[in-house]
């Protein structure tokens, strides 16, 4: 299910929210858009301490659904970064494994530097 944030980097130039992955392999989709050249972007998943997500991942797309940044597993984080950032859209893509139905917890984070 697509999550579309509505917030343009810069100005602004981080964001933290939640999200509960319901099914293992269901996909959360965050749609955020680049206005301006950035040196670097990067964003997180972590899961919740309670009913978390497992095996978090995560990975960034660009408008033409092309894979432009894999992310990284490690534990029950996931990360991934962009350097030298054009403008466009961009989808952050989180997955992973619900430990029962609805139990799929965790906190997303991104962040852009100019």
């Amino acid at each position: 299910s697509a999550e579309f944030i509505g917030i343009n980097f810069p100005p602004v130039k981080s964001i933290k929210t939640k999200g509960n992955l319901l099914q293992t392999g269901d996909t959360h989709e965050y749609v955020i858009k680049i206005t301006e050249s950035l040196s670097k972007l990067s964003a997180k998943v972590k899961a919740s301490k309670t009913d978390g997500i497992l095996a978090p991942q995560l990975n960034l797309y660009d408008a033409t659904q092309t894979l432009v940044a894999a992310g990284t597993t490690s534990g029950s984080t996931a990360s991934v970064s962009f350097e030298n950032i054009a403008p466009g859209w961009y989808v952050l893509v989180v997955t992973g494994q619900a430990g029962a139905p609805a139990r799929g917890n965790y906190s997303f984070e991104v962040k852009t530097k100019n």
